[in-house]
Formats: C-alpha cells, structure tokens, sequence
C-alpha cells in the first residue's frame, strides 16, 4: 500500500504521539518513524518527552511510557486540511467504539446553483442584507465582501430534513438581526414531520426550533407564491404566517408562539387538481399566500391596523384588517372577487371548479404606499404564462385600484387569453415609480422581463422580436460561473440557450441600490449591476449570482483510481465528471440524460465508465472527457429516476437493470449494440460489479442477495436470510421495527477496490455488513445501529484496509462516520451543523487521497470534506490527457527504462549485481499503464553529483531500481540502506522493497522517508528492523526484485546523492 504522508504522528502501545524533526539518528525499532517539522510553541510540555524520547532506545520510550503522565494525554499538535485542533488529548479508544473529531471543514463541490431558488428577501433597513429561500436546499444569507451565498440551515439532518424546505422567510424591517424561517417540506405523508419556525436574533447563525401543529409545503406545487411570513414594521413582535390550508397564524413574541387568526374568515379552498390525481386523492391546498401591512396606519411601537391578506380561494381573495388584525373584510373593488363563468374574458379553468379565475399568487409593497399583485391563472412554478395573467396596484391612501397589466400577446389560437402570466413584480425604492416584473414559465421562445419608468403605465421589454425568427436583445449573459447551464447546445431562433431563465416567481431590486436586480428560476439566480442601463440604450449584463448556492439532489457518486477524483449523477441536470471541485463543470451531452440514477467505471480500466438514467445510457472510455451514447437501448425502459448499472473489472461487460415493471436486467458485451436478459435475476434489481474479477457481478433485490460468476449471463441466490426485512408485502409495505421505522429503510451496497469478493451492504435500520465471499456469507458490524450509504477510500496511514465511510447513526446519534480499521472504530467526521438533510443516495471516499469522503445530498448538492492532495484540477486533467494520450502507443511502456550506473548516484549493483533505473512506474503492478511526464538526469547538487528526477504533471515521483537477478530472501533477516543527500523538494515520499514471486509482485516492506525541508540538504541515516511486515511478507519462496520510490502528495524534484542496499552483516 501506499501511505499518505501527512499526519505526523507514531503510535506507542496505542498512544499518539506527535513528533518534531531532528537531524539525528532515531531509535532503532518497529515503529515507523515520522520526519515531519510540526514543532508548536503553544504546546510547550511536548518537547520535554521529545527530546527525551529521541535519545531513547526502544525499552527506554515504554520504560517512560510508565513514568511519564504525559504519554496518557499524549498531546496531539497536527494541522490537518483547513482545520487548527492546536493541543488536544488523544488516546487509541478501546475496540468497539467511536468519537469525535475535531471539526473538518466541509465544502462544496462546485456547480453553482442547479435547483429552484423560490424567494429573494431584501432587508429594508440594513443595506447589503439579503437572503433566498429554496425549496429543498435550505435558506442563504448573501455575503457582500465575497458575493456569494452563505447556507444557514446544514444543521437540518436525518431526522429533520424537512428543515431544508424553506415555506417562506421573513427578515426584520426594525431589527435587521431578526429571522424567521417557516420550514417544512410537504404537506402530505412524505413529510414525517410537521413544519417548524426558526427563529434567530443574529443573521441566521443560530436559530431557535419552533414546532407547528401542522405540515408546510415548500416543495409542493405553488411554492413561489409568497411572502407568507411578515413582520409589522410598527412592532416587530407581531408576525403572521399564512399556512398552507390551515388557516392565517399570528405571534406576538417575535415568532416564539404561535395561535391561528379565529377570525379570519377562510382558510382558502383551492387545491392543486393535478397533484391529486398524482397523490392517489391528497388535496394540497395553497392557503393563504401573503401578508402586507400598511406602515403608514400605525405608529412605531403601537402596530399597523392595516394589515392585506391574499388567499388562494374560488371568492374574495384579498382580505383587509383596519382594527389590527381583530376583524377582517373582502377588499373593496378587488378584481376577480368572484367566480368568472366558462367564456369570459379572464382567466382558465381553476383546479377545483369550472370556473374561470385569476389568483393573486405574488405581493409586493411599494414605499409610494401601495401594494402591487401579481396575478395568474395557475399558481407555479410550472403553470405556464399562456394561461394569462394581470398586474394590479392598490394605493392604501386613495383605497383605488389600478390596472397596470404587461402587454397583451398578439392574439395565438393557442392561447386561452391573450393576457400575460405574471411571475413577480419588483420595485425601486428609490423611485418607486421603477418596476421590473417577469412573466411566468413562457416556454416558447423564452422568458420576457418587463421595466417600467412610468408606475407601470407604458413597459418595455429586455428583448423583442424583430422579423420572424430574428429577435434584438437588449441585454448579454454571463454564465461564466455556471457554464453547464446552455445544456450544452444552441437553440435555433428564435429561442437561445442560455435563456433568461424560466419558474420565474420572484425578482427584486436592491431597496438601496437602482442598479443591482436579483431574480430567481428553476436552476440558479441571475442578478445585474447596471440594471439602469436599460433606460440609456445600454445593454443591460445580467450574470449567475448563485455562487454559494449548490441545490442539486444528487443520486450517485463514483471517484475512480485515477482520472477525475469524481464523477455524479444529478436529478434534473444529469450530472457531471469533475476534473476541478473548486470549477462548476460543463454539461454532459451525446446522450444528454437529465437525471443519471447511477455511475460506475471499470474496476481495472477505470478510464471506462458508463452512466445511466431517463431509459438511456453515455459510455466514456477516456475519463469521461467525451462520451457517446450505448448503441442501443432497452426497450420499455423506464424514464424515471429508476435504474441501476455496473461494469465488469476489465470492461468487457456492462449490465444494466434500466427500472421498470417486467424490463429484464439485461447484459452486453458489445457496449450496447445487443442486451441478453441475465438468468435468474429479476427487474429492478440494484447491481455492482467485483472491482478485481471480471466474471463477478452482484445484484440485490427485495431481501435477497445474488451472484454471478460467469460475467452476468446468470445469477444464483447466494443468501436469501441477513437481508430479509428488505421483502414487501402485498401491499408494498417494508416490515418495521417498534418504533415504526421500516427495517430495511437502505439497500446501498458496494464492492470494495482491489479486493476480489469484499462487499460492503448499508441495510438502513438493520446496520452495515460486510462479507468477503461474493455475498454468501454477512458479518454484522456491531456498534453501526443505522447505516443509508457506505463508501470507501484511500487508506490510513499503515491502514492494511481501505478506509470506510458511512451516514449512519452509532450510539443513537445520526453522522458521517470514517472508520480505519473495517468498521472495528468509528469517528464521526461532521458535527451538528453539518448534516446536510438525509443524504441517503450516495457516499464514497477517495481512492487517491486519505480522508477526503464525498457525500451526495438531496438538495445541498456534494459536499467533501479534505484529504491531504493540493492537486489541482487542471494538473489532473492534464494528467488524464497524457496518460490517454500514452495508452494509444503501441505496447505502451514506459517513459524511461535504462540500466543504472554509479553516474545515477547508487552504488547498488556492487552487492546486488546489475540494475536498471525504471521512471514513472509502479514496478509492484507490471500491468499499471505508466504516468508519463517525469525525467531522470544527473547533475551537479550542492557540490556533488546527484540523480535528479523531475515529476511528472500531477506532482509524482515515482521511479525503481529493479534488479536484473532476483536475489533469494532466505538468508536475509536484516537489511540496511542508506540514502545519502535525499533532498524531497515540497514533497512526501516513501520507500519499498518490492518481492517477486513467480508472475506476482509485492511490497516486502515500506520505510517512511517523511516531508524534507526544501531549503536545506538533509541527510538521512536509518537502520530499521521492519517486523511486522517482514514476518508477514517474508517468504522463501520470494525473491527481492527491486527498491522502489514514490511520493503520494504533489512534488517537483527528488535529489538523490548516494544509495546503496545490502544483507546485514
């Protein structure tokens, strides 16, 4: 294996322990030991046992071990990736167990945006404070220094996802500090929890949990209508809520009660008909949309009396108070009070009646004292403008309605009303006589947005047609930031890709700054800062400004051995192979697939992938960098978010269970020109393929496991008992355990890399098992209570396994846990604030770098936590590029391959015989395609001929000596070595005498050669009697082969002055 070199600490009997560098030599035992400068003033006890032990044998360091208290609280002085823990106790925790680490940061892998943004709420008090709501991907505050978005509810987890739907928000217009957050996801069964406020008096950092006695909906159907959270600006204690059917809710203490308005006269009666057919007869109704006060009614301290309902309702629709809230009234003269008979002028067929009607779905205060509505027929954020709508604005003082509607479509047959559906309305409180509105989902050519200098007299639009299909735009689009936004093609006009946007259900001026204009659609926010260019005959620029924002629902996740560290699969955008975490990627097209169920590459040729979903298939055989479509595709196969793929080791087989009612798991061996269905296998099946044996695949379904041995053409059962909770009913139900919670609530399973036959199997509230023959036999891990993802990475340190990683819940708490040693340990990785909703989809580490875990999430996109690479994205696509570029060559060897000499600086072959220097090559795995890119040359260093190797693009050193004669190992007990003048350059690097025995090569033992200083010529002097891997690897049947070199981390040059390897004397 190879070790990461970072954590610069020993174990002692269990113990860890930090150790600084020192130019001397080190005591001679097993323990490996670290080279690392982590020398800390604020940990001052340190030194005192360091300098002791360091002059110590190894009888001596257990010896103080007894004496000396410190090795009990062990300090632990490490940086690790953006993380300060500075002096904390650590101690080995007995078997059995897990704990806490300190807090590792999390990020997001880039993408910027990807969901629908419902909502932009100005703060009119305090400029620069703005925040968005989104319907399943939490609340953000807007950070002005950065101009990017801060999420605010990641605390939302397992138990408590629906935190991350955000009904509505309202922002304190007296004490800019106050939020309030109406949380809750759906209003039906998919929902286990009502809604809850939250309340914080500080931005948004911290919130306080206020449970409501019934469910909001902010991912249901019309969750742009808002805001229905609103504070009165004359006493900022008093809040309304309208909920969703359940009637119009009041607070008197800054949201912390709560009671419903008795007298308020309806509860709104309109339900969205489609969702119930949809939901089998569940009627979600939208309830009462918005609130607006008149501050002008009330004095600061005393309240407003005026207070504006609207409700979703087939009668009156907005509602007034003049006594505070006590009682309540139709507003007078409102238009569309009443139920419009089939054939009159306005309007659509409503959901619930045959009538037609305009609902006013959007309020918007204007600082002149008016309320400006927005109006459609249908109540997004799907429902289409060409079912009409209208503007309208109330002038509180005057008590008069005017009719300020968007101009009206040239009449179109296939229209039902030649009105425009109106998403939102914006206004300028510097003039409020400037508005900017937006129509609402005009699919066909694309979205219009209107401004009006005139209070909506006379509108003029950001783009118009000129002569069939030509149209003149009066803005430009940057989507630098989001670059996959076009989907990756051009529209012919007289639409264009990318378009202004679509779902459209708010926009909003900066209240302190005419130019700056926010607006939200279903996929990001765009935002301009010259927004008054319109009126001089500029064009305006309007830009992605959802940095911060990542709201995809991620379904799966793979992070091959090599190429890109990552690769998804995303509901609504299909996802993305991520060559930078830090860079929003391009759309995967040829086949565009938009939602990608599931992923998978080739265990030994990792560069081949496929991917999957929609009833389609792409397939990659250079690192995802193109992809074409399968052949062909299965029919009847379902479009859904359904379906499950895996590729055999060696890609020569890719099977594929597409979802479906009867749509047979199906094989092929000619990438998708023909599919046999697989024996003995039934649909719907979830599927892996073993990472090192192409004949083996494997296959879940319903409480039983399967195998495969003959490269998918037929399954067996191999255990139909440890899995048997995951069987349904008749009815579709899961057995559940005593406190109502399905048993088999998780079915995600995984093979693990490099090792023939090891599966590891997240069975939901059943736990985490593992087996290492095919699936035949389970061992359940005992501490894990719940586990709804497992994934693996890069081993620890002197791990002999890959580490693990897991959402589960150990000792009754929920979290991401890693554990070392196969599930024997557990340390949880994230902490309350960062949960992230249920994350139930995916979950994997990284092969290539230690600690680093992705995790896919349903709303908060993928977050990662660090490992130890500072590679960047564009060395590792130029690294993929050469290396593709190398396995086109014929035979492909490698870069340099040369006998060795005493000109290379190693006086090897005067015990070993002859040599020959190998560069960029894994000499252990003959069958590993070579780096390409790093050079061997001798110069002239600090006075001395030295060897110099160059790394390659990606920061590697890697290179051997291999011997021309095998040298038996029988009589070699000890070995000694010694490098002379090893000089690492910004690197980390390890050294291996590599076995050869018969065709198969190993590491007969590892030394840690630690991180060297790049300023100074360092030499290191070492003789260590290796036990543990000696007495395991040792064989006489094994022959030395070579002493190998490599760095895990990126670096630029290794020096090497003198180097020789000989038997012990």
């Amino acid at each position: 294996m190879r070790w990461p070199l970072f954590p610069s600490l020993f174990t002692i009997n269990g113990h860890r322990v930090i150790r600084g560098t020192k130019e001397e030599e080190c005591p001679a035992f097993q323990v490996e030991v670290d080279f690392v400068d982590e020398k800390n003033p604020s940990c001052p006890e340190s030194s005192t046992f360091l300098n002791l032990y360091q002059r110590s044998t190894k009888e001596e360091v257990f010896a103080m071990k007894k004496k000396f208290s410190l090795i009990e609280r062990a300090v632990l002085c490490i940086g690790i990736i953006g993380v300060l823990v500075g002096c904390a106790s650590s101690g080995s925790p007995a078997g059995g167990s897990s704990s806490a680490a300190g807090p590792k940061i999390w990020k997001n892998v880039s993408i910027v945006g990807g969901g629908f943004v419902t909502g932009i709420i100005y703060n009119t008090k305090q400029k620069g404070l703005v925040y968005a709501r989104t319907d399943i991907g939490g609340a953000y505050r807007w950070d002005t220094q950065k101009e990017e978005w801060i999420p605010l509810t990641d605390f939302a987890g397992v138990e408590d996802w629906g935190r991350l739907g955000i009904a509505s928000l309202a922002t304190d217009p007296v004490e800019p500090n106050r939020l309030i957050l109406a949380t809750g996801m759906y209003t039906n069964e998919w929902d286990p929890t009502n809604g809850e406020m939250l309340i914080s008096e500080d931005y948004g950092n911290t919130f306080k949990r206020v449970p409501l006695p019934f469910k909001l909906g902010a991912n249901m159907p019309g969750r742009g209508i808002g805001e229905r959270l609103a504070i009165d600006p004359n006493n900022n204690k008093i809040v309304y809520f309208g909920s969703f059917g359940n009637g119009l809710w009041r607070s008197s203490d800054y949201g912390y009660t709560w009671e419903e308005v008795t007298s308020f006269p309806t509860r709104g009666n309109v339900y969205d008909k489609d969702f119930e057919t949809y939901c089998g007869g569940f009627r979600h109704f939208h309830g009462i949309g918005w609130v607006v006060f008149d501050p002008a009614s009330g004095k600061p301290g005393e309240g407003s009396k005026h207070i504006y309902v609207g409700v979703m309702d087939t009668g009156a629709t907005i509602y007034e108070s003049t006594d505070g809230g006590v009682s309540w009234h139709p507003l007078a003269g409102q238009p569309y009070a009443e139920a419009y008979k089939p054939g009159e002028a306005h309007g659509h067929l409503s959901e619930n009646c045959p009538c037609y009607k305009y609902y006013p779905i959007k309020c918007t205060y204007s600082p002149e004292g008016a309320m400006i509505i927005s109006y459609n027929a249908g109540f997004g954020p799907f429902s289409s403008s060409y079912q009409g709508g209208a503007i309208w604005k109330y002038t509180f003082a005057t008590k008069t309605w005017t009719d300020i509607s968007l101009p009206k479509h040239d009449h179109d047959p296939n229209r039902r009303t030649d009105d425009r559906g109106v998403g939102s309305v914006a206004v300028d409180w510097q003039n409020p006589q400037v508005l900017v509105a937006s129509t609402l989902n005009e699919w066909w050519p694309d979205e219009v947005l209107y401004r009006s200098t005139d209070g909506g007299k006379t509108w003029n639009p950001i783009w118009r047609m000129t002569t069939y299909p030509n149209r003149e735009n009066y803005y430009e689009l940057d989507y630098r930031l989001s670059p996959w936004i076009d989907w990756g093609t051009e529209k012919a006009l007289p639409e264009q890709n990318p378009k202004l946007g679509w779902m459209i259900v708010d926009i909003e001026i900066d209240p302190f700054d005419s130019n700056k204009l926010l607006y939200v659609t279903g996929a990001t926010i765009w935002g301009s800062k010259n927004l008054t260019d319109w009126d001089k005959g500029k064009k305006v620029k309007i830009e992605i400004m959802a940095k911060g924002i990542e709201e995809t629902a991620v379904l799966d996740l793979i992070s091959p051995p090599e190429g890109p560290h990552l690769v998804s699969g995303m509901g609504d955008i299909g996802g993305f192979v991520h060559w930078d975490l830090a860079k929003a990627p391009n759309m995967i097209v040829d086949p565009y697939i938009s939602a990608v169920n599931s992923l998978d590459y080739a265990g030994q040729k990792p560069w081949f992938m496929v991917r999957m979903g929609d009833g389609k298939m792409g397939i990659s055989d250079d690192y995802g960098l193109t992809w074409k479509p399968a052949h062909n595709y299965i029919e009847g196969a379902d479009t859904g978010w359904t379906g499950s793929v895996a590729v055999a080791a060696d890609a020569s087989v890719i099977l594929w269970a597409p979802g479906g009612k009867d749509v047979p798991v199906s094989w092929s061996a000619d990438r998708g020109k023909t599919w046999v269905p697989a024996k003995g296998i039934p649909s719907n099946a979830r599927l892996a393929a073993d990472r090192v044996n192409p004949a083996r695949f494997y296959a879940y379904h319903e409480g039983v496991f399967y195998a495969s041995t003959d490269g998918a053409k037929s399954f067996s059962v191999v255990n139909t008992q440890v899995f048997a909770a995951g069987k349904r009913d008749a009815a579709g139900k899961l057995p559940k355990n005593e406190k109502g919670e399905e048993l088999m609530s998780a079915s995600d399973f995984t093979a693990v890399l490099g090792l023939e036959g090891h599966l590891w199997f997240a069975a939901g509230n059943l736990g985490l098992f593992h087996s290492v023959d095919g699936g035949k036999n389970w061992e359940r891990i005992p501490n894990v209570e719940a586990a709804s993802v497992v994934g693996l990475g890069k081993a620890a340190p002197r791990a002999s396994y890959q580490a693990l990683y897991i959402n589960g819940k150990i000792k009754g708490k929920w979290g991401i846990y890693q554990s070392d040693d196969k599930g024997k340990n557990w340390t949880r990785i994230n902490d309350d604030q960062h949960q992230f909703g249920v994350a139930n989809t995916a979950i994997t580490g990284d092969p290539r770098i230690y600690g680093r875990v992705y995790l896919a999430t349903n709303g908060r996109g993928i977050v990662y936590t660090e490992g130890a690479s500072t590679t960047t994205g564009a060395e590792t696509l130029a690294w993929a590029q050469a290396k593709i570029a190398e396995r086109t060559k014929a035979g492909g060897g490698p870069v340099e391959e040369r006998p060795a000499t005493d000109n290379d600086c190693n006086s090897l072959a005067e015990t070993l015989g002859p040599v020959k220097l190998v560069i960029d090559r894994d000499v252990s795995i003959p069958s590993e395609p070579p780096l390409t890119g790093a050079t061997a040359t001798v110069v002239e260093f600090d006075g001395q001929k030295a060897l110099k190797v160059t790394a390659n693009s990606k920061g590697e050193v890697r290179f051997a000596y291999v011997l021309e004669k095998p040298i038996t190992l029988e009589n070699l007990v000890y070995l000694s070595w010694k490098i002379g003048g090893f000089y690492g350059g910004e690197g980390n690097y390890n050294c291996a005498l590599i076995y050869n025995e018969g065709d198969a090569k190993g590491r007969l033992v590892s030394f840690y050669l630690g991180k060297i200083d790049k300023n100074k010529l360092v030499a290191v002097k070492n003789n260590i009697r290796a036990h543990e891997q000696w007495t395991k690897n040792f064989k006489k049947t094994r022959e030395l082969y070579a002493i190998q070199f490599w760095t895990d981390n990126p670096a630029k040059v290794l020096y090497i002055t003198d180097l020789s390897l000989k038997p012990a004397e």
